[in-house]
């Protein structure tokens, strides 16, 4: 994240790893919308993202999202 809304991680579009598509067990949610970054493996058997219903209107966050491949 580059810049985003601490007041409310959770329901301010704050990606989190969850174990449930649901997004109701969390495993990792950021402490910070501001200037941090979330690494994980993609290829286990995990849910990544926010719930989008919980997104108030008017809100914003500043992304920059980038995927590794192997040779």
């Amino acid at each position: 994240f580059l810049d985003g809304n601490d007041d409310d991680l959770l329901n301010s579009g704050a990606t989190s790893i969850f174990k449930d598509n649901s997004f109701s067990k969390p495993i990792i949610t950021p402490k910070t919308m501001k200037n941090s970054v979330l690494i994980y493996k993609s290829s286990e058997k995990l849910f990544h993202g926010f719930d989008f219903t919980k997104l108030p209107k008017n809100s914003y966050r500043k992304t920059v999202n980038f995927l590794f491949f192997p040779k």
